[in-house]
Formats: C-alpha cells, structure tokens, sequence
C-alpha cells in the first residue's frame, strides 16, 4: 500500500522511477517507509502528554509535504538524499512532544532545568520542590508542568532522537526511529540539527553551511545543501495553518479549551493555495467567516498567516544572500492589512482594523509610569534602582556558581559629556552575571517586564528559574528611573562567562527622544566588571542627590545667623539605601572623600556602627538604653531559613526604625519620623511597583520576634516609663506585652498586677477616651486629660481632681496598645486586654462602662473657641474600669 508522501512531487521527483540496479535510492525509499511507520506511531502519543496542541501526527506529516511541495513550486529539484533527509527532518522536528521520545521518560525530564522552570514558573511564588517527584504533584500541575517542558524542549531533542534507543520488554533489544545505523551515524546528527533549526533564529542557519558532502554511495547523489532544506521545513511548517492541523472529527472529539481552542477554530476554516495571478504569493481563505464572537480566532489566524509571511520572506533573503536557490512562494498576499486579509479569510458582523491600542510616545509613558510620574521628586531613586540591578545580577551569579560572593562598584567622579558640558558621572558596576546582547535589546528594555523570568533569559540559562531566585527587581521599570537624573546612559555588559569580544554597549544620547545605539566595547571596559551603567549627572543633580539639610536660621546668643545646608557623603546616602543588602559594595567619591566600603555580611556587623550607618547618626544621638543593650538587636529569620530582618523592640521614643525591601531602603530625612516601633531593619514585601511601602513577609514570624523580645526587656534594667515603650510597641506588632505592660495613674507607674490589685480592693479606674478609625467606630486611652479631638488643651490648664484616672501618656499613638474592646473586636494585647486576661486568670472579669466623667477643672483663660469659662469642669467622654466576679 502506497504511503500518502509518496504523492507530492518532491517525493516523485527523487523516487519516483528507482532503476533495478539503484540499490542506494531503494534502500533509501524503504528506509524511510519505515521510519514514517515509527514516527506516526510514537505521534500518536503527543495528543496525551501535550494536550492543546492542533495535530502532530500522520495527517501533519503529509501536510508539511504536500506544503513544501507548494512552496518549491514545480520547477524545484532536490536530490534522494536530499529528500530523505528532508523526509525524517519532518517526522521528527515535533516528535519530542512526548514523554517517549526521551530516554528515562518522565522522572529524567523531572531532571532537567526546564521542568524545574516550568515547575517555578507555573507555581509563581510557591516554594514547591523542584527536585520533587513528579508523580506526587497534582495531575493538572503535572500535565502543565510537562507541557511546558516537552515544548521547551522538543527542538533541542530533535537533534539526538534519531539515536535514542526504544527498549523491547521482552525480546531486550533496542529499536530506533532510523534503523539503519550507518545511515543513522553519518546522517543523524545534519538530520537532527536540521529538524531542530525550525525553532532557531533564521540568521543561525548559516551555521549549517551551504553545502555538505555525502558518503559513498550517496556522493553520487551530489552534495548535500543544509541551508535549503532547513529553510524548507521551517516555511512549510510556517504555513501549514490550515484544517489539515485541526480536521472536524479531531476537533469534535478532543473539546479544547480557552486559548487552545481558539487556535483549532482558527485553523480549522483556513485553506492554503498559491495564487493564481501571482505564483510568488501564498492565498490564505477560510471556508466560513468569522463572526463576532469568533474575533479572537480570526485574529490568531492572522498573526499565523503574519509568522508565514514573515518566514517566507526571510528565508527567501538568506537563500538568495548564500547563492542557494530560492523556493518560488515568497509571500502571503494581503497581509499587510488586517483589513485586505479579510477579503480572503472573511468576518461577519464586523471588521478588523488596526484598533490595538498603541504607545506613540514610549518616553513619555515611561516617565509617567517609571520616572518622576512614579516616583515622585526623589532623585536618589535612580541610584537605588541602580545598587538593585547590581545586587540582583551578583545573586543571580551566585546561583550559578558556587562559592561565589560578587561585588558592586559605586563612583561618582567629575567629568564632561561628548557635548563638552561639564557634570558628574555616576556609574553602577557589578561582576554578577552579566547579558547577552539578546537580554541587553530584548527583556532588559521591556518596560513593565521582569527580565529574570523573561524567556531569553530561560532559553540562556536553563534551569535559572527554577533555583527560586530571590531577585528584588519584580516590575521591570528600575531601569528606566536613571532618566529622572539624566540624558546620556551607556549600558556596558558581558555574560560573566565570556570574554571581552563578548561586551556590548548600549548608549542612549537624548534620554528616550532618540532610539539608544549598540556597540561593540568600550575598549577601557573592565574585564572584573560584568554589568557596567553610567549616568552623567548635572551638578546641581549631584547636590540634590546627596541633600541632607537645608539652610537653616539660627539664632544664638542673641545673634541671628543663616547655618548653611548640609550633605550626605556618598558613603553615608549608600550606607542608608542599603541597611540589608548581602553583597559587598565599594564605594569612590573622587576627589571628595576616601574609598568606602559596606561589608556584605550585615548581620554580623557590630550593632552599634550598623545603626548608626542604616540610620546615618552619631553614635551620641542614639538613646543611651539602646546602646546599653545592643545585644537585644536580633535577626529575625522566617521557617525557611530567610533573615527578614535585624532588630529590637524600642524602647524609647527615638526614631531608629527602618524599613527596606528587598534590603534596600531610602534616603533617611531629618525631622521627618520614619517608625519609632522598633530599632533596626525590617524587610517587607512591596505592594507595588514604587517600592516605598509594604507589608510584612510574615506577621506570625513578627510577632513572634515580639513575644521574644518581651522576654529579654523584662531581664533588662530598665525604668518603667521604657517598660511602657516595650509594651506599646510589642503589641503594635501583635506581640503579648502582658509580662512587661504598665500604664500611668495618677501619674504612677503601675504593673498589669498593680492595677488589678487596685481594682480588687474595690475601686473604679477612669481613662479619657476617643473614637478613632475609619467609621470612628473603635474606642481608645488618650494620652492626657482632654478633648476626643486631640491634645487641645495645655497640660497646665486642666486640674486633674478625679483619682485613679489612667492615661496613655507617651505611648497614645500607639493604639494597638490603647485601643479599648468590643464585643466584635477583642484586643487581647491591648493593656485593657491585658488586664482583662491577668483577671480572668484570678477568677474575675473586668468590666468597661462607657460614660461621660467629671475629670476635673479648666485652670485656662476663658476661650470662647473653646466654649469654657476659667473654673468650668472638664466632663469628657471616658470609661470605667472596674472588677466583677465570674
């Protein structure tokens, strides 16, 4: 029975008429019979390990013949061995769509780098085991996951499947999709690359040569031309877009879903035909239109009918360029126009126009979404965003190769543009991992796309994705910040496992006006350096970059004088910017100060001068009980082993808290309270893209760290009103401050104990309260005596005459310590829920009764604003606290 590629005439042409004595051409022909059985039988399988997919099988094979057949057009000629090579290029260029196709099956593609990507990939932030068993994942993820895999690497398998071994269970002998192992040897490895190059750049297809020579007897055939039968396999299975992929019955059977379905319905109304009136173009026609529902569908056959042109074209130009001959299709008709398209794949109830929306000025959307639109006025944003890049470059190394700590360069030295305009060059460096060209012009300059996950990068770096690379670019506008601060940037970069022809620069002259240019060089490019990125800064940039203080009137002994501004060195604004980062960072301010250095291993840094750096002070302006206690500044891991933080509960009222993401912080501002709860560095998890607020990685892991820090402060010699510090803030971070909570009454320090004491022997306790929230349904202490609306009125002016009354003095901002309970709302960290708990541990409940109470008198003058009168009393909203048994 006669095989169906045994009718285009490719096939005829080389084996139509075989002369009894042609042994060589025979043996070919049947050699190939062979192998199409055995391909359309391991094809068979694709439909269930890569579901989705339109047809991969016999059916497909036959198509991509008969479309080669087309495009060659009838005058085209290759040799039998030409044609055989041709001919199992095609069975086997998809053939590795299924688990079959790999020695070892699914536990060794479980192995590889690709399916620990795709694994990550498909999971996003869940931490599952790469390296997990892939029976023991659920079904769907499985499937997803080998889908992914099997289409990362189909191409690629291409190139040996022809020598991977099928193992007969019984008979323990192996069989192959090539049987003939000479052939196989000598022709395996041109097949492979041949089948594998349809999923390569075009341009790498000079790589196969134009010509290569054949072994006897098959050099009697002439040479074999790579290039020609590469580009055939690649534009045949480009325009093999028509029902022969997606056939009724198939399509009925298998019930695809979401975007998959869309392609079978695409595919199955497509027809391909050369045009009559001109053989260079391909016609593309559907048998019936599209309607409105339909939309997405025609316009997936569009971009197939565009992915066909567009092959057509470039392989028409590499053939020519290598003197091969071209093959007679070059084009797809009309498809330039959505609109023209439509005259021959046809829509219904509507018309396809170019309405997508587009970005006519990418400069100015990039401002508004990644530079001061986003960022605001802070010009030391670019630097961060630069030190981040770096950072993530060097970790990125780390996960490449082992033992490897990495390093980032910062200097700012005095210099001039190629204008001749005089400035300040601010240059980032790193010898972390470094890009390619294809990173450097692809997912680098992808705005609003992360180029750690971009597929580049996956293509480059197998198996990269899948490490969980704790990367703290997310967002993929970083970059684009340094046009906040300046026109002229020049990117220079190398893989760090190349050499100096490998760097590339790309230079940007008029900010985002004008596309950036790519060279080779510079020629004074650093070899230790990987990643290179230099800004040219104004001078007046330059101070607003490493603004401290403005100027300032003073006014001592009774002389007036301007005390002019101030500014960070370069050292100290890096020092802030990086409270936790785990790279070594060496830092040049010529000719203005000496050589700095941040030393990676922050955790280990001596407490005192880590908070006097992450927080740029003295170390006389940090509290005199902080210092005391150094000790008490921990880290603060998450289960896994992930340092979020270094700290200590404050106790006091100084401002020493910082916050970083991803370990880098801000520009510190004086005057400004930046957290007063803790002392130290907590990392947090961003809610968007700007990057300066966020939530904490783990609030169980928090409070945790609260309940510890409880602990130690209860052992430290400390004064009550610290105590009070302690326990505010323990309870901010959902900490139980009951072993160290106190309060004021009657301006007496008084333990949970004391007070529960007091309430036994049968008093009544006050407090001032007020609404808070945002319904202002949540009650809670006031700090003095005074008005719900605030600290109106001056301490001295209110005579306190009511006793036991309780305020929440210094702490009253405090108001997971202050807030009062509801019956909805229990606040059992709160010092009343403090209470409440040490009472029901001693048989009784405490009991709130909210009431308006007579505190005292109004010492002031007579306010009218105020409505009160010199003498006046002060009854104000409050509670009363009082004891009751169980």
């Amino acid at each position: 029975m006669s095989k169906p590629y045994e009718k285009t005439r490719l096939w005829r042409v080389s084996f139509g008429k075989i002369a009894k004595d042609d042994t060589a051409t025979a043996d070919l022909a049947n050699m190939y019979s062979t192998t199409w059985d055995r391909a359309c039988l391991l094809a068979k399988r694709i439909a269930a390990d890569a579901e989705g997919l339109t047809l991969h099988d016999e059916a497909h094979f036959t198509r991509l013949w008969e479309c080669a057949d087309i495009i060659v057009g009838r005058g085209y000629k290759l040799s039998p061995i030409e044609t055989f090579i041709f001919g199992v290029a095609i069975l086997i260029h998809d053939a590795a769509h299924t688990v079959l196709a790999f020695e070892g099956g699914i536990s060794a593609l479980s192995k590889t780098p690709e399916w620990r990507d795709a694994l990550v990939a498909k999971c996003q932030n869940d931490q599952s085991d790469p390296n997990e068993d892939p029976t023991m994942l659920p079904v769907s993820l499985r499937k997803a996951v080998l889908f992914d895999t099997l289409r990362a690497l189909h191409a690629r398998q291409a190139k040996s499947i022809l020598s991977v071994p099928f193992k007969h269970p019984a008979l323990d002998a192996n069989f192959y999709l090539l049987e003939d192992p000479t052939v196989r040897s000598h022709f395996g490895r041109l097949i492979g690359e041949i089948a594998a190059s349809h999923h390569w750049n075009i341009a790498r297809l000079e790589t196969l040569g134009r010509q290569k020579n054949a072994i006897p007897p098959y050099h009697e055939y002439g040479p074999i031309r790579p290039m020609v039968l590469a580009a055939l396999i690649r534009t045949a299975d480009a325009i093999q877009i028509d029902a022969g992929r997606a056939p009724d019955f198939e399509f009925a059977l298998t019930q695809p879903e979401g975007f998959s379905r869309e392609h079978w319905t695409a595919q199955n109304r497509l027809s391909i035909a050369p045009d009559d009136q001109d053989p260079s173009a391909l016609v593309v026609t559907s048998s019936v239109p599209f309607n409105e529902k339909e939309a997405k569908a025609w316009w997936i056959a569009f971009d197939l009918a565009n992915t066909g042109d567009r092959e057509l074209r470039a392989s028409d130009q590499i053939l020519r360029d290598a003197a091969l001959p071209p093959f007679e299709i070059t084009r797809v008709k009309d498809i330039s126009d959505p609109t023209r398209f439509s005259k021959h794949v046809q829509t219904e109830g509507w018309v396809p126009i170019n309405a997508e929306v587009r970005i006519n000025d990418t400069g100015k959307i990039v401002q508004m979404f990644g530079g001061r639109g986003l960022y605001g006025d802070d010009d030391t944003v670019p630097l961060r965003e630069m030190i981040q890049n770096a950072v993530d470059a060097v970790r990125a190394r780390r996960i490449l190769e082992d033992g490897f700590a990495g390093k980032v360069f910062i200097t700012l030295r005095p210099g001039s543009n190629e204008a001749g305009g005089n400035g300040y060059w601010l240059t980032v460096a790193d010898n972390g991992i470094g890009m390619s060209p294809a990173v450097l012009t692809g997912p680098f300059l992808a705005f609003g796309e992360s180029g750690w996950s971009s597929s580049t990068l996956r293509e480059e770096r197998p198996g990269f994705l899948g490490s969980h690379f704790k990367r703290i670019g997310r967002f993929g506008i970083g970059f684009f910040s340094v046009f906040m601060v300046s026109e002229e940037v020049n990117v220079s970069t190398r893989p760090f496992d190349a050499g100096a022809s490998a760097v590339r620069t790309l230079s940007f002259s008029s900010g985002l006006a004008l596309r950036p240019i790519v060279k080779e060089g510079p020629s004074d490019f650093q070899m230790s350096h990987s990643t290179s990125v230099s800004l040219f800064i104004a001078s007046d940039t330059k101070e607003k970059i490493l603004h401290r203080t403005d100027p300032t009137r003073v006014i001592e002994a009774g002389k007036s004088y301007l005390r002019p501004a101030t500014t960070f060195t370069l050292t100290e604004l890096v020092g802030m910017l990086c409270p936790t980062i785990d790279v070594e960072i060496e830092i040049k301010h010529d000719p203005d100060e000496e050589k700095g250095t941040i030393e990676a291993d922050w955790v280990k840094e001596n407490g005192n001068v880590w908070l006097k750096r992450i927080n740029c002070l003295q170390i006389e302006n940090i509290p005199e009980v902080i210092l005391d206690n150094i000790d008490y500044v921990e880290t603060i891991s998450l289960d896994n082993g992930q340092i979020i933080g270094r700290a200590a509960l404050n106790p006091s009222s100084g401002k020493l808290a910082v916050y970083s993401i991803g370990g880098l912080g801000r520009k510190l501002r004086p005057n400004v309270d930046h957290g007063r709860h803790f002392v130290g560095c907590l990392d947090l998890s961003p809610r968007g893209p700007r990057r300066d607020t966020g939530d904490m990685l783990s609030k169980e892991t928090i409070a945790r760290w609260a309940d510890r820090q409880v602990n130690k402060w209860l052992k430290a010699d400390i004064d009550a009103r610290e105590r009070n510090f302690v326990a505010a803030n323990a309870a901010y971070f959902g900490g139980d401050p009951l072993p160290i909570a106190n309060c004021l009454i009657d301006d007496e320090w008084l333990t949970v104990s004391d007070v529960f004491e007091r309430l036994k022997s049968g008093h009544s306790i006050y407090a001032p309260v007020k609404q808070f929230g945002n319904k202002d349904d949540r009650w809670s202490i006031m700090g003095t005596v005074n008005f719900s609306s605030g600290f109106i009125l001056h301490k001295d002016d209110v005579d306190v005459t009511l006793t036991n009354v309780m305020v929440a003095g210094a702490t009253a901002d405090v108001q997971a310590y202050w807030v009062l309970p509801e019956d909805d709302f229990p606040t059992p960290f709160s010092f009343v829920g403090c209470l409440g708990r040490f009472a029901l541990s001693r048989g009784t409940y405490l009991k709130l009764d909210g009431e308006d109470v007579d505190f005292g008198v109004y010492k002031g003058d007579t306010s009218r604003m105020l409505r009160l009168t010199h003498g006046q009393r002060l009854v104000l909203p409050g509670i009363r606290l009082s004891l009751h048994l169980t």
